[in-house]
């Protein structure tokens, strides 16, 4: 019987570690690199203007950057299901959970998913597998002279 739960347990690491990807941060610079992104079998994550948080395979990040899209990993693997976006204006989360990405304020932590089912036990930690990201190209505005 303990073979068994061994085994179990084995299958459902290697099972999760293959469904895992990176995290990366895109920076779109024109709509064709939108349209390429939308096409691609990545997951955005976060928008922020002209820059997404996406998870993706070695492969499909591969093609990306062969479109001339800039990107740069963040975190190796990881699955959107311990993706939050931390809501403290403190740093308590950090005491508990490993920091992914921080720019200006914003602040993406992971958070094994069973910490996230529990939104009263975690009122700062936003979930972020729920979110839907659209992906779109928004021109600098122009100056007018």
């Amino acid at each position: 019987m303990k073979s068994i739960i061994l085994l179990f347990l084995i299958i459902l690491l290697l099972s999760s570690a293959l469904i895992a990807d990176d995290l990366y941060l895109v920076e779109l610079e024109n709509h064709n690199q939108a349209q390429t992104l939308i096409l691609s079998k990545t997951d955005p994550v976060l928008r922020m203007g002209n820059q997404y948080l996406i998870l993706a395979d070695k492969s499909e990040i591969q093609v990306i950057k062969n479109s001339g899209i800039k990107a740069e990993i963040v975190a190796s693997v990881t699955r959107l299901e311990e993706l939050a976006l931390d809501q403290a204006y403190d740093d308590r989360n950090l005491k508990k959970f490993e920091k992914l990405y921080e720019n200006d304020g914003l602040r993406i932590l992971s958070v094994p998913p069973e910490e996230l089912t529990h939104a009263d036990e975690a009122p700062t930690l936003l979930p972020l597998k729920d979110r839907k990201v659209r992906v779109k190209y928004m021109p600098p505005i122009m100056a007018i002279r």
